[in-house]
């Protein structure tokens, strides 16, 4: 972080981020994982998230936190949100693509894995905006992202089918105006999201 600011007088660390992207995904076979107990399945989602962690890390993306069995990822400009200039610069168009290629890369990995001789699956929620970066805390603070692009992310991935990239229409639209004849996004019609109406 290269310069710390205050959030008006709240005494909260924390900043409006512009423009980001954020991906959450999750397993689609949640009860097999859970029906092995506590410690096999800590030592199955080590396994896989370990796994996750160095994809990540291959396409320069920032995991966030995985909650569960829940893997939450941002780009770096959500990593770095006091970096004033940073966040003044042009969204880089290599954060859009490296987002959908990693996401593909994501499903392909848990794909290897194996719960009672069952693959498993991904599937995964896209969505990119302005969001807020803060920590949170004061006893073993933490770095927490939050805002409406966030939920959007959470909300895509809870409706994504396995082995799907479901994203808003902001997001498909970023990929369009990049012009990729490698990428392509299929419309899902109307979807009745729950908080957030009809999308």
């Amino acid at each position: 972080m290269s310069k710390l600011t205050f959030h008006d007088d709240s005494g909260l660390l924390g900043v409006k981020i512009p423009h980001c992207t954020i991906l959450f995904c999750s397993f689609v076979q949640q009860d097999r994982i859970k029906a092995k107990g506590a410690v096999q399945t800590f030592q199955i989602l080590d396994g896989i998230f370990e796994v996750f962690d160095n994809i990540v890390e291959k396409y320069g993306m920032y995991k966030y936190q995985h909650v569960g069995d829940w893997y939450i990822v941002t780009c770096p400009r959500a990593a770095r949100p006091f970096d004033e200039k940073f966040q003044q610069e042009e969204y880089p168009h290599h954060y859009t693509q490296g987002m959908v290629h990693m996401a593909r890369e994501l499903i392909e990995a848990t794909r290897s894995f194996r719960i009672d001789q069952y693959a498993l699956g991904l599937k995964v929620g896209v969505s990119c905006g302005s969001a807020a970066g803060a920590v949170i805390g004061s006893h073993r603070a933490f770095y927490c992202v939050y805002g409406d692009t966030v939920n959007t992310a959470a909300r895509m991935c809870k409706y994504a089918k396995e082995g799907q990239i479901l994203c808003t229409r902001e997001f498909a639209d970023s990929i369009y105006s990049l012009a990729c004849d490698y990428i392509t996004c299929e419309s899902s019609g109307e979807l009745e999201v729950k908080g957030k109406g009809l999308m």
